[in-house]
């Protein structure tokens, strides 16, 4: 369950989360997964909206995304790209929560993710995009998002984006009463800063509802906050366009020269947060090589400067895996 009590099934054909057992077997998880992709069968032919979440390490570029969270909702009209009002108290639905080192859930992943009749309704979706369309571990996901609003779009411009602790100020408390405070589980930094997993698996019982939260959250501000133009067209169609730009760009280059100048200036400060940044400079890089592509001297030499700061001898693993 999310920290507000809302239900979610969680799967996995391994353990996923703390305290709760995978499938008793192979055809056990093979029926979920049916009655699961039934259900997104169904949402799909009536035009259903959800709202989306991923988490994992680092997204995009040669990060890794590990849970795909989904929560129906009545909020947002898919037809108008707008909110729509929700009577209070009406039932909550069961959430998905699905386990991205299973094909088969990647693949339900894929069949909502991909499908032009659901609506998906994210917050900050590029790096989560980037790892939907080039992740290569534990393997290839290659899922090409469609009919995709990031509303965090409606409220911000090209040079900043509005982050979701900032909007959450604007939402009524009522809303988020059963919601704890929009922090992080752990300090992702000193994790990534070693090239380690933050968020351990499976999943500690709070990291899971971690993962799930954001999407009461999301919920709470279509039903509060009204976008420029009382619609998210505007969002949806810069939305696209991301995609499009995510999609032109296969190698990356725009996102990593972007992160190689964050870096340049948290060199000045030094510190884990200025080491993790060099690591995901390193996996991104990593992760071209594990596709075939050629390291340029420009990729090679963003990599040697990112190496500088971190331990003499660190490397990242050819298969991108993350240090135990």
């Amino acid at each position: 369950r999310g920290s507000d009590g809302t239900p979610f099934l969680a799967l996995s054909s391994i353990p996923f989360v703390q305290g709760l057992e995978a499938p008793a077997d192979a055809a056990a998880f093979a029926s979920l997964c049916r009655r699961t992709q039934a259900y997104v069968e169904r949402c799909q032919a009536s035009g259903a909206s959800f709202i989306v979440d991923f988490e994992g390490e680092m997204p995009g570029h040669g990060g890794e995304v590990v849970t795909a969270a989904f929560l129906l909702t009545d909020a947002f009209d898919g037809a108008s790209c707008s909110p729509k009002e929700v009577a209070e108290g009406s039932r909550r639905p069961w959430g998905v929560l699905l386990d991205l080192r299973n094909p088969e859930c990647a693949q339900i992943v894929k069949q909502i993710m991909e499908s032009t009749t659901i609506h998906k309704v994210m917050w900050g979706a590029n790096g989560d995009i980037q790892s939907l369309m080039y992740q290569q571990r534990p393997f290839p996901l290659a899922i090409h998002p469609a009919a995709v609003v990031d509303i965090q779009l409606g409220y911000s411009t090209p040079a900043k984006h509005m982050g979701m602790r900032l909007m959450l100020e604007k939402v009524p408390e009522r809303l988020l009463r059963d919601l704890p405070d929009k922090d992080q589980p752990v300090d992702f930094d000193q994790f990534h800063a070693l090239n380690r997993r933050a968020l351990a698996l499976p999943l500690q019982r709070s990291h899971a509802a971690y993962a799930i939260d954001d999407l009461r959250r999301i919920e709470a501000i279509l039903k509060s906050q009204v976008p420029p133009g009382r619609s998210y067209k505007v969002a949806r169609a810069r939305t696209l366009q991301s995609i499009l730009e995510i999609a032109g760009d296969k190698l990356g280059l725009k996102d990593l020269r972007d992160s190689e100048m964050y870096f340049q200036r948290s060199k000045k400060i030094g510190g884990v947060r200025c080491q993790a940044k060099a690591v995901a400079l390193m996996r991104h890089i990593q992760s071209l090589r594990l596709r075939g592509e050629n390291i340029t001297t420009e990729l090679d030499t963003i990599e040697r400067d990112a190496a500088a700061v971190l331990p003499n001898g660190f490397v990242i693993p050819e298969d991108l895996s993350f240090r135990a």
